[in-house]
Protein backbone atom coordinates (compact mmCIF):
# COMPACT_ATOMS: atom_id res chain seq x y z
CA UNK A 1 0.00 0.00 0.00
CA UNK A 2 1.38 3.41 -0.96
CA UNK A 3 1.34 6.00 1.81
CA UNK A 4 -0.71 9.17 1.38
CA UNK A 5 2.33 11.56 1.29
CA UNK A 6 4.06 9.41 -1.35
CA UNK A 7 0.93 9.22 -3.45
CA UNK A 8 0.42 12.97 -3.10
CA UNK A 9 3.98 13.72 -4.27
CA UNK A 10 3.68 11.28 -7.14
CA UNK A 11 0.38 12.80 -8.22
CA UNK A 12 1.83 16.32 -8.14
CA UNK A 13 4.81 15.29 -10.26
CA UNK A 14 2.67 13.37 -12.71
CA UNK A 15 0.14 16.18 -13.10
CA UNK A 16 2.95 18.62 -13.81
CA UNK A 17 4.42 16.25 -16.39
CA UNK A 18 1.05 15.66 -17.97
CA UNK A 19 0.32 19.33 -18.19
CA UNK A 20 3.60 20.07 -19.85
CA UNK A 21 3.20 17.14 -22.22
CA UNK A 22 -0.29 18.08 -23.30
CA UNK A 23 0.50 21.64 -24.25
CA UNK A 24 3.97 20.95 -25.51
CA UNK A 25 2.66 18.55 -28.11
CA UNK A 26 -0.67 20.10 -29.02
CA UNK A 27 -0.15 23.85 -28.79
CA UNK A 28 3.64 24.36 -29.03
CA UNK A 29 4.09 27.44 -26.87
CA UNK A 30 7.58 28.80 -27.25
CA UNK A 31 9.50 31.20 -25.00
CA UNK A 32 9.79 34.74 -26.31
CA UNK A 33 13.58 34.51 -26.52
CA UNK A 34 13.57 31.28 -28.54
CA UNK A 35 13.33 33.07 -31.88
CA UNK A 36 16.56 33.29 -33.78
CA UNK A 37 17.85 36.15 -35.90
CA UNK A 38 15.48 36.92 -38.74
CA UNK A 39 12.95 34.37 -37.53
CA UNK A 40 9.37 35.36 -36.76
CA UNK A 41 7.57 34.13 -33.66
CA UNK A 42 5.01 32.43 -35.90
CA UNK A 43 7.67 30.32 -37.60
CA UNK A 44 9.04 29.20 -34.25
CA UNK A 45 5.56 28.30 -32.96
CA UNK A 46 4.86 26.16 -36.01
CA UNK A 47 7.81 23.85 -35.42
CA UNK A 48 6.93 20.26 -34.72
CA UNK A 49 9.23 19.20 -31.91
CA UNK A 50 10.06 20.64 -28.54
CA UNK A 51 13.77 20.15 -29.15
CA UNK A 52 13.43 22.47 -32.14
CA UNK A 53 11.52 25.03 -30.08
CA UNK A 54 14.21 25.52 -27.44
CA UNK A 55 17.90 24.83 -27.87
CA UNK A 56 19.43 22.28 -25.51
CA UNK A 57 21.62 24.98 -23.98
CA UNK A 58 18.61 27.02 -22.82
CA UNK A 59 17.25 26.67 -19.28
CA UNK A 60 13.78 25.95 -20.71
CA UNK A 61 15.19 22.76 -22.24
CA UNK A 62 14.85 21.01 -18.86
CA UNK A 63 11.09 21.54 -18.95
CA UNK A 64 10.77 20.37 -22.55
CA UNK A 65 12.91 17.26 -21.95
CA UNK A 66 10.63 16.41 -19.05
CA UNK A 67 7.62 16.95 -21.35
CA UNK A 68 9.15 14.62 -23.95
CA UNK A 69 9.81 11.92 -21.33
CA UNK A 70 6.30 12.18 -19.89
CA UNK A 71 4.76 12.03 -23.37
CA UNK A 72 6.75 8.88 -24.05
CA UNK A 73 5.75 7.38 -20.71
CA UNK A 74 9.44 6.91 -19.90
CA UNK A 75 9.99 7.10 -16.11
CA UNK A 76 13.78 6.68 -16.42
CA UNK A 77 14.13 9.54 -18.91
CA UNK A 78 11.66 11.59 -16.88
CA UNK A 79 13.72 11.08 -13.72
CA UNK A 80 16.89 12.22 -15.52
CA UNK A 81 15.29 15.65 -15.98
CA UNK A 82 15.54 16.27 -12.23
CA UNK A 83 18.25 16.99 -9.67
CA UNK A 84 18.42 17.98 -6.02
CA UNK A 85 15.83 16.80 -3.48
CA UNK A 86 13.20 16.13 -6.16
CA UNK A 87 15.12 13.37 -7.91
CA UNK A 88 15.30 10.87 -5.02
CA UNK A 89 11.66 11.55 -4.10
CA UNK A 90 10.47 10.92 -7.65
CA UNK A 91 12.72 7.84 -7.91
CA UNK A 92 11.21 6.43 -4.69
CA UNK A 93 7.67 7.10 -5.92
CA UNK A 94 8.38 5.35 -9.24
CA UNK A 95 9.98 2.39 -7.45
CA UNK A 96 6.92 2.02 -5.21
CA UNK A 97 4.57 2.20 -8.20
CA UNK A 98 6.63 -0.16 -10.35
CA UNK A 99 7.50 0.35 -14.02
CA UNK A 100 4.06 -0.27 -15.54
CA UNK A 101 2.14 1.96 -13.12
CA UNK A 102 4.84 4.66 -13.39
CA UNK A 103 4.56 4.65 -17.19
CA UNK A 104 0.77 4.68 -17.10
CA UNK A 105 0.81 7.42 -14.48
CA UNK A 106 2.95 9.67 -16.68
CA UNK A 107 0.77 8.97 -19.71
CA UNK A 108 -2.58 9.41 -17.91
CA UNK A 109 -1.81 12.37 -15.64
CA UNK A 110 -2.56 15.02 -18.28
CA UNK A 111 -6.15 14.01 -19.11
CA UNK A 112 -7.67 17.35 -18.02
CA UNK A 113 -4.89 19.54 -19.41
CA UNK A 114 -5.58 21.65 -22.49
CA UNK A 115 -2.23 23.39 -22.83
CA UNK A 116 0.98 24.72 -21.33
CA UNK A 117 2.98 27.88 -21.90
CA UNK A 118 6.66 27.92 -21.04
CA UNK A 119 7.93 31.47 -20.76
CA UNK A 120 11.50 32.69 -21.10
CA UNK A 121 13.78 31.79 -18.22
CA UNK A 122 14.77 34.42 -15.70
CA UNK A 123 18.47 33.87 -15.02
CA UNK A 124 19.44 33.89 -11.34
CA UNK A 125 23.11 33.10 -12.10
CA UNK A 126 25.08 31.40 -14.86
CA UNK A 127 24.03 28.02 -13.42
CA UNK A 128 20.51 28.71 -12.08
CA UNK A 129 17.30 30.01 -13.60
CA UNK A 130 13.60 30.29 -12.92
CA UNK A 131 11.18 29.22 -15.65
CA UNK A 132 7.55 30.42 -15.39
CA UNK A 133 5.14 27.78 -16.65
CA UNK A 134 1.39 28.22 -17.14
CA UNK A 135 -0.91 25.20 -17.27
CA UNK A 136 -4.20 25.59 -19.13
CA UNK A 137 -7.23 23.56 -18.05
CA UNK A 138 -10.79 23.79 -19.29
CA UNK A 139 -11.99 25.83 -16.28
CA UNK A 140 -8.82 27.49 -14.98
CA UNK A 141 -5.16 28.20 -15.52
CA UNK A 142 -2.36 27.50 -13.06
CA UNK A 143 0.99 29.28 -12.92
CA UNK A 144 4.04 27.62 -11.44
CA UNK A 145 7.69 28.56 -11.13
CA UNK A 146 10.13 25.80 -12.06
CA UNK A 147 13.70 26.28 -10.82
CA UNK A 148 16.43 24.73 -12.94
CA UNK A 149 20.16 24.19 -12.39
CA UNK A 150 22.92 23.41 -14.83
CA UNK A 151 24.44 20.07 -13.82
CA UNK A 152 27.37 18.70 -15.85
CA UNK A 153 26.45 21.04 -18.72
CA UNK A 154 22.76 20.05 -18.78
CA UNK A 155 19.82 22.00 -17.35
CA UNK A 156 17.77 19.99 -14.84
CA UNK A 157 14.72 20.74 -12.71
CA UNK A 158 15.83 21.39 -9.14
CA UNK A 159 12.55 22.39 -7.49
CA UNK A 160 9.07 23.71 -8.23
CA UNK A 161 6.81 26.12 -6.39
CA UNK A 162 3.20 25.27 -5.66
CA UNK A 163 0.91 26.09 -8.57
CA UNK A 164 -1.16 29.26 -8.25
CA UNK A 165 -4.71 28.92 -9.56
CA UNK A 166 -6.00 31.62 -11.92
CA UNK A 167 -9.69 31.75 -12.73
CA UNK A 168 -10.44 32.27 -16.41
CA UNK A 169 -13.38 34.45 -17.46
CA UNK A 170 -14.11 32.25 -20.48
CA UNK A 171 -13.54 28.48 -20.18
CA UNK A 172 -11.11 26.91 -22.62
CA UNK A 173 -12.87 25.63 -25.73
CA UNK A 174 -15.89 27.94 -25.44
CA UNK A 175 -17.19 28.61 -28.99
CA UNK A 176 -16.90 32.19 -30.19
CA UNK A 177 -20.20 33.78 -31.14
CA UNK A 178 -20.10 36.12 -34.12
Amino acid sequence: MISRPVLSRALTVAVMAGILWRFGYERRAVPELATGAGESRESVESRTSTSDAVTEGAPESAVWRMVDAARAGDPARYLECYTGDLKPRIRKDFQEMGPVRSRDYLLDAHRQLKGVAVRSAQMRSALEAQVPVEYVYEDRNEVQRVYVKKVDGLWKIDRVDAAERIETPVPYGTPVER
